[in-house]
């Protein structure tokens, strides 16, 4: 996928908006390495973005769910993370801008995914 795929700013064109927060979606229910090491790396370029959460989610060796954010946002991922990886029947964690969550229902994928989103959109 990596090279292969829309750059990051179609990727940000495309997010869906919340209040004033731009949310970029992106699902891969089956996904190889390369796969997720792009969803990492999209994730890490959210950071440095103004009012952007990443919502990155692929199944790469069990369910795997990416939660990132820009410096200037006030949202912890790392509470998001548990919830999707709760969700996923595993856990989660990193830091503030950016954590990660996994399990082993990979069948709960889209619905961890949705669930962040919905707390996203609670909280605006």
């Amino acid at each position: 996928m990596q090279g292969t795929g829309p750059s990051f700013d179609d990727i940000l064109k495309k997010a869906e908006k919340i209040g004033e927060i731009r949310v970029i979606i992106q699902v891969k229910e089956e996904a190889d390495k390369m796969d997720y090491e792009e969803l990492v790396a999209l994730g890490r370029k959210v950071f440095e973005q103004k009012k952007v959460v990443g919502i990155l989610g692929c199944n790469y060796e069990g369910p795997k769910i990416i939660v990132a954010r820009s410096k200037d946002l006030d949202i912890n991922s790392i509470d998001l993370a548990r919830v999707a990886g709760n969700i996923l029947g595993g856990g989660g964690g990193g830091k503030p801008e950016f954590a990660q969550a996994g399990g082993s229902a990979k069948e709960n994928l889209q619905k961890a995914v949705d669930e962040v989103k919905n707390i996203l959109k609670g909280s605006s």
